[in-house]
C-alpha cells in the first residue's frame, strides 16, 4: 500500500478535473469510528459551486464544474439538486444509526481512497455490498482528465472487471451515516482518485498453463498442433482458407467476380473465402453482393490508420471503436445480418495484447485472424481459445496473455519463400519466383500447400491482397490453378475461417464431413442509394459511397460509425449506478421461449409466420401534442365519419401533452373511436432532461398523466396504453421499468431507419433489441410486459431518413398536392409491397395547416388507402392486439369492428394559475375545476 507522501500524482488527477473550472482542492471526508472507511460528504453542493448553485462565493473564482463523458456535459450542480431529489424519495437505502461521525478537511491518502473505493464497489463480492456499478459509471469522467495510455488501459480492465462484478451480484447501492445529508459529489471526487489508484496497482494476471482435463470441445481447446478430434492425418479434412484484406470497391470486384465465383468443392459445396473488409473506399452494395454469393465478411477496422504504432498501442475503448462499431457500420450500410459477422484481422497484423480480444469477447466477435506464427509450421498450429496460456511465438508483439474465454485464434500459419524465409501473407514473401513465370509461381504455392496437405493438416492460409494478383496476371493465373486442383481433391477444402472454427469446435472424420449439408445463409435484399456525403470531418476529403441503406448526413468514421448528423445525447451516469442497478442486460431472443401472446422477438418476420399477401397491411396515424380549439377543427374535417373498406370507423392515436390541451375534447375524440395516448404532462425543453430522466421524473410525467386524462377527461383509465415521449428521446431503460411497473402496453417513441425494407414489426422487450439505435440511450435490459411500436422512418426525396412527415428535409414543394401524395404513396408501398409492417404516418397538426397542399394531398392518401380491401387504418393499441392473435387477412375481414363504451361530459370552462410559471390557464373539462393548474407532482391540481 503507498504511503500518503506516495499519493501526489494520483490527487492532481482530482485537481485537473476542479482546477479545469476554477474549483477549490477541498473535499469533506467524513470518518466512521466504527469500521474506519471513509464516507465523503458535501453537506449540500453550496460547498462546490457556491449558495445557491449559480451564485458566486466569496473567495472561489465560481464557475459551473462540469462532468465529463464521452458524448455530453452535465452542469454539476443541476446534477447534485437533482441526486438530492432521488435520494429524498428512494427509501430503501441501509442507514447505521449506531455509526458516529466527525469532520475534518483533508488531503487524500491512497490508504483512505482504496478503503472507501473497495467499500463502494464491492470488491470481495459479498452479497450485501455496495453497488459497483455506481462506481462504474464514474470511469468515463475520469478517463476524459487522464492522458496515459497504459494508464487508460488499466482503467477499462478495471472497470470491465467490476462489470462482471455487478452481472454477477445482485448489488444495492447503500451508504452509511446519514442519507440525507450525502452527496454523491464528495462521493465522485473520492472514487476518482481511487480508480486511479487501484488501476495504478492493478496487476495484469496471466493466463495459467493449459488443463487438458478442463479446457474441452467445443468452447474451449488448448493451443496446439495435436489434431481436433484425435483424428489421423488421413482422416482429417485439408481446409484452405483464402482471404483478401482491404476494402471492397469497383478496381478489385472484377476480380473475384473472375476467380472466385461459381466455384464448388468436389462435395458440391460452394468454394468459401473469407474478406477482412476497411470502411474507407468501400462499396458497400458490393459488400452485399459478395454476402449474397456465400463469401464471409469480416472486419479489418474503420480507419485502417497509420502509423502501425496506433494499433500496438491501442486501447480497449480505441479497438472498440475500430471493430465493434465496424461491426454496426457493416451490417448496417451493406445490409447483412450483424450475427453472421464473426471475424477480425488487425490492420499490418499488428497485434494490440488483451485489449483486441476483450473487445471481441465483449462484443460477441468470434476469432481473430491476426496472430501469425513462424515457428509452428510443419506441424502447422491448429486453432484455439485463450482460456489458458498460448504456446504461439509473438512475431508482431504485444500479443495476448491474459485468460479471454470464448475467444478462438485463427493462427497465420506462415509460408516459408524460396530461401526458407517466413513470410504470414502471399505478397508480403521477400524470395520469390519471377512473378511473370506462371509454372514457378503454381509450385511456390503448391509447396506450401503440401507442407500442411502431407504434415497435420492444419488449415492453410493463402492470405493475400487483390492488387497483387491483379499486377501481376501469371501469379494470378497460378492461383487460379491452384484453387482448381484444391476443388478437385476429395479431401481437401476451401472455406472461409468460421467454417474452421465450427469444425474445429465439433472435429468429425471426412468420410462424415462429406455428407455434411452445405453452410446455409439468408440472401439480403439491397436498395442502392449513392451518396456523395459532406467533406469528412477527419480529414477533408469528399468521398463518393454506394451502399444498401439512406445515405448518412455525414461521412461514417470513428466515433459515429453511421455517419448520423445528430450528436447523440448522454444519461448521466450518476442516475443509471441509481435506477438500472438492479435491471440485468437483455440476452439474445430465445425464440423458443419467447412466445406470442406475451413475447415477440425483435424481428422483421411476419407475426404467425404469414405471407405478405395473407396479412393485413395496418395503417397508424398519430398526432402529436396538445388537443384544443385550435386543432379540433383539422381533425373534424379530414377524421371523422372516415370509415375502411371493411366498413369499420378508422382509427387514430393522439399521443396528448398537458399543457393547452382541453380536456372535454379529448373526451369528444375518445367518443369518436380515436385512442388516447400520454406524451407527458410538461413537455419540457431541453431534450437532455429527457435523455437523463430518473425514474421518478418519468413516473410524474406518464403515470400521473394518465391519472390526469382519465380524471379530466373522463375516460377509462385503462384504455389509455400507450405512450411517446417528447422529441422522440428516450430515456434508456427507465421509461420501460416505469411502463412495466404501472400497467402501460406499449411505447411508440423510438425510430428506426436501418429496419424498413422489409420492416420491423412490434416486439416485446423480454430479450435484446436488434433496432438500431437513432437517439441514444436506448433500453438494453430485459424488461418484460411492455411492448415497442417501432417508428419506421419515413425516406425523404433524397433517402434521409424521417421518422416524422413533418421533419423531412428534402420534400416536395409546398403547393405541390401531387406530388406529396406521391411522396406519402412510395413510403407506404415500401411496407404494402414489402413485409406489410404498419406504416406510421406520423405528424403535427400544424403542418397540415401551415400547408394546404400537404393537407390536401393528406387527404387524398387516406382516400386511397381507405379504398384497398387488405389495407386498415387502425390505432396502435389495435396493431398489437392483431400482433398478439395474428390471423390471416380473410379471417380479420370478418371480424367485427371495434367496440368501447362512450362517457358523458358535461364541460366545464376553468381558469386556473399555475404554480410552476404563474401563468393563467383556460381550458375546459369534464369535471369540477381544480384549485390550481395541474402540472408535474400535482397532476389533479389539489
Amino acid at each position: 500500500m503507498r504511503t500518503h507522501g506516495d499519493s501526489e500524482k494520483h490527487r492532481s488527477v482530482l485537481m485537473a478535473v476542479y482546477y479545469d473550472s476554477n474549483v477549490q482542492n477541498r473535499i469533506w471526508i467524513r470518518k466512521s469510528s466504527t469500521n474506519n472507511n471513509p464516507i465523503t460528504n458535501y453537506a449540500s453542493s453550496n460547498k462546490l459551486c457556491g449558495a445557491p448553485c449559480g451564485t458566486p462565493k466569496t473567495g472561489i473564482d465560481q464557475k459551473l464544474l462540469y462532468a465529463y463523458n464521452s458524448q455530453s456535459t452535465i452542469r454539476m450542480c443541476d446534477m447534485t439538486k437533482r441526486i438530492d431529489n432521488e435520494i429524498s424519495n428512494r427509501k430503501n437505502y441501509p442507514h447505521d444509526s449506531r455509526t458516529t461521525t466527525y469532520e475534518y478537511q483533508a488531503e487524500f491518502t491512497i490508504a483512505d481512497v482504496l478503503s472507501g473505493f473497495k467499500r463502494c464497489a464491492g470488491w470481495n463480492q459479498k452479497k450485501e455490498q455496495r453497488s459497483p456499478l455506481l462506481c462504474l459509471s464514474l470511469f468515463s469522467l475520469v478517463n476524459a482528465h487522464l492522458t496515459k495510455k497504459s494508464l487508460k488501459d488499466r482503467l477499462s480492465g478495471f472497470s470491465r472487471k467490476l462489470q462482471a462484478i455487478s452481472r454477477s451480484q445482485n448489488c444495492r447501492i447503500s451508504f452509511s451515516g446519514e442519507t440525507a445529508t450525502m452527496k454523491f459529489v464528495g462521493l465522485l471526487a473520492l472514487l476518482l482518485v481511487s480508480a486511479v489508484a487501484l488501476a495504478e496497482e492493478e496487476e495484469v494476471e496471466e493466463a495459467p498453463e493449459c488443463d487438458l482435463e478442463a479446457c474441452k470441445l467445443p468452447n474451449c481447446r488448448c493451443s496446439g498442433v495435436d489434431i481436433p478430434g484425435g483424428l489421423s492425418p488421413r482422416d482429417t479434412p485439408q481446409f484452405v482458407t483464402v482471404t483478401f484484406d482491404d476494402g471492397v470497391n469497383v478496381n478489385n470486384i472484377i476480380t473475384y467476380r473472375n476467380i472466385l465465383y461459381n466455384r464448388f468443392n468436389s462435395n458440391g459445396c460452394p468454394a468459401g473465402v473469407t474478406f477482412f473488409v476497411s470502411h474507407e473506399y468501400t462499396n458497400y452494395v458490393l459488400i452485399n453482393e459478395l454476402y449474397n454469393r456465400g463469401f464471409e465478411i469480416a472486419l479489418h477496422s474503420i480507419s485502417h490508420q497509420i502509423p502501425q504504432t496506433y494499433w500496438r498501442d491501442a486501447t480497449y475503448d480505441d479497438l472498440k471503436k475500430e471493430i465493434a462499431d465496424q461491426k454496426v457500420q457493416m451490417s448496417h450500410f451493406a445490409n447483412i445480418p450483424s450475427n453472421s459477422i464473426k471475424g477480425v484481422r488487425l490492420p499490418f497484423l499488428q497485434m494490440a495484447g488483451d485489449n483486441s480480444f476483450q473487445v471481441m469477447a465483449d462484443y460477441g466477435l468470434e476469432y481473430d485472424c491476426t496472430w501469425p506464427t513462424t515457428t509452428q509450421t510443419n506441424p502447422g498450429l491448429w486453432p484455439y481459445t485463450l482460456d489458458y496460456k498460448s504456446n504461439q511465438d509473438c512475431v508482431v508483439p504485444p500479443c495476448p496473455t491474459s485468460s479471454i474465454p470464448g475467444v478462438w485464434v485463427k493462427p497465420m500459419v506462415a509460408w516459408s519463400d524460396l530461401q526458407g524465409v517466413a513470410c504470414s501473407m502471399v505478397d508480403a514473401c521477400f524470395f520469390i519466383p519471377d512473378r511473370e513465370n506462371e509454372e514457378e509461381w503454381f509450385k511456390f504455392i503448391m509447396t506450401n500447400f503440401e507442407r500442411h496437405y502431407l504434415g497435420n493438416r492444419a488449415p492453410f492460409g493463402f492470405y493475400v491482397h487483390e492488387a497483387f494478383i491483379s499486377a501481376y496476371p501469371a501469379v494470378q493465373r497460378a492461383f487460379v490453378r491452384f484453387m482448381d486442383v484444391v476443388n478437385n481433391l476429395p479431401d481437401a477444402f476451401m472455406v472461409n475461417a468460421h467454417e474452421v472454427i465450427d469444425w474445429v469446435k465439433n472435429p468429425v472424420p471426412i468420410d462424415v464431413y462429406k455428407k455434411q449439408g452445405c453452410r446455409r445463409f439468408t440472401p439480403t435484399n439491397c436498395n442502392i442509394a449513392s451518396c456523395s456525403p459532406p467533406p469528412a470531418a477527419h480529414n477533408g476529403v469528399q468521398y463518393w459511397m454506394q451502399l444498401c441503406n439512406v445515405c448518412p448526413r455525414v461521412y461514417p468514421w470513428l466515433g459515429n460509425p453511421l455517419g448520423q448528423m445528430r450528436v447523440t445525447i448522454l444519461v448521466s451516469v450518476l442516475f443509471l449506478g441509481l435506477v438500472s442497478a438492479e435491471l440485468p442486460l437483455a440476452k439474445e431472443c430465445n425464440e423458443e421461449l419467447c412466445k406470442l401472446p406475451n413475447c415477440r422477438c425483435s424481428s422483421t418476420d411476419i407475426p404467425g409466420g404469414l405471407l405478405p399477401r395473407d396479412t393485413p397491411q395496418f395503417i397508424t396515424l398519430t398526432f402529436d401534442d396538445g388537443v384544443n380549439i385550435r386543432n379540433i377543427e383539422t381533425y373534424r374535417d379530414i377524421l371523422y365519419n372516415r370509415t375502411g373498406a371493411n366498413g369499420c370507423p378508422i382509427g387514430t392515436t393522439f399521443y396528448v401533452s398537458h399543457e393547452y390541451t382541453d380536456y372535454a375534447l379529448v373526451n369528444e375524440l375518445y367518443n369518436q373511436g380515436f385512442e388516447i395516448a400520454l406524451h407527458s404532462i410538461s413537455h419540457r425543453t431541453p431534450t437532455d432532461f429527457w435523455a437523463s430522466a430518473s425514474y421518478k421524473d418519468i413516473k410524474e410525467e406518464i403515470i400521473d398523466q394518465k391519472d390526469l386524462i382519465a380524471h379530466f377527461a373522463n375516460i377509462p383509465r385503462e384504455s389509455i396504453r400507450g405512450v411517446r415521449l417528447p422529441f422522440l428521446q428516450l430515456a434508456g431503460n427507465t421509461s420501460y421499468q416505469v411502463m412495466a411497473d404501472h400497467g402501460l402496453e406499449y411505447d411508440s417513441s423510438w425510430p428506426t431507419s436501418a429496419l424498413l425494407n422489409p420492416g420491423l414489426w412490434p416486439y416485446t422487450l423480454d430479450y435484446a433489441s436488434i433496432q438500431d439505435c437513432p437517439i441514444h440511450p436506448c433500453p438494453s435490459a430485459s424488461i418484460p410486459k411492455p411492448w415497442v411500436q417501432p417508428m419506421l422512418s419515413f425516406r425523404d426525396e433524397f433517402g434521409f431518413p424521417c421518422a416524422m412527415a413533418d421533419s423531412c428535409f428534402y420534400t416536395p414543394q409546398f403547393d405541390d398536392v401531387d406530388a406529396w401524395y406521391k411522396f406519402f404513396m412510395r413510403n407506404f408501398e415500401r411496407q404494402y409491397l414489402g413485409n406489410r409492417a404498419p406504416f406510421g404516418f406520423y405528424i403535427h397538426e400544424w403542418y397540415l395547416v401551415a400547408y394546404p397542399g400537404v393537407k390536401a394531398a393528406y387527404i387524398k392518401f387516406l382516400d386511397t388507402v381507405t379504398s384497398l380491401n387488405d389495407v386498415f387504418l387502425v390505432n396502435h393499441g389495435e396493431v398489437l392486439d392483431w400482433v398478439k392473435n395474428p390471423v390471416p387477412l380473410n379471417e380479420y375481414m370478418k371480424k367485427p369492428c371495434k367496440t368501447w363504451t362512450r362517457t358523458g361530459c358535461d364541460p366545464n370552462p376553468c381558469l386556473c394559475v399555475a404554480e410552476h410559471n404563474q401563468n393563467m390557464y383556460y381550458f375546459s373539462m369534464c369535471t369540477k375545476c381544480p384549485r390550481v393548474y395541474p402540472w408535474v407532482g400535482n397532476p389533479l391540481g389539489l
